[in-house]
């Protein structure tokens, strides 16, 4: 999904204010992101927050090579 929208994984950190790290933490489904970052995310890639929603109990597929 990330890469889909251009971004690489430090402009959409950027972009959605959060860390890199806790980014790639969510892509790598170590982390749950709450509602709140939810919506950050979903707002920088111009999505829905539900596009992101339905990963928060498994990884983001928001990384290359990760099936949505």
């Amino acid at each position: 999904m990330r890469e889909k929208d251009g971004h690489t994984m430090a402009s959409l950190a950027k972009t959605a204010g959060i860390s890199p790290g806790y980014l790639n933490d969510l892509e790598k489904g170590r982390r749950d992101p709450g509602p709140q970052v939810t919506k950050k995310i979903a707002k920088a890639l111009n999505v829905p927050a539900s596009a992101i929603e339905k990963y928060r109990r498994a990884p983001i597929a928001l990384g290359e090579g990760r099936a949505a």
